[in-house]
């Protein structure tokens, strides 16, 4: 537990006190733990997006790899039955 200073009045007070005991004045309400959580969530927010376009593009260049396989096999078969024919 830290001490802080009263806005107000400059006493010296609890950093987890609501209001100042010697005045009354509200303190601010974690103000550094909320800048704080909204880092924290932007970050986690922003890896989750990261994986998620990883994984659309990965299967993106699977799919491409299967279509150019599927298209390789009937070229080999002409080229195969060609070299068969002589040409």
């Amino acid at each position: 537990m830290a001490m802080i200073s009263c806005k107000e009045c400059s006493a010296e007070i609890s950093d987890k006190a609501v209001a100042c005991p010697k005045c009354g004045a509200e303190m601010a309400k974690g103000k550094a733990r909320s800048t704080l959580s909204t880092i924290v969530i932007v970050g986690v927010i922003l890896v989750a997006l990261f994986f998620a376009m990883d994984a659309m593009f990965s299967s993106n260049k699977r799919e491409r790899a299967e279509a150019d396989r599927s298209l390789e096999q009937p070229n080999r078969a002409i080229d195969r039955a060609n070299q068969l024919d002589g040409r």
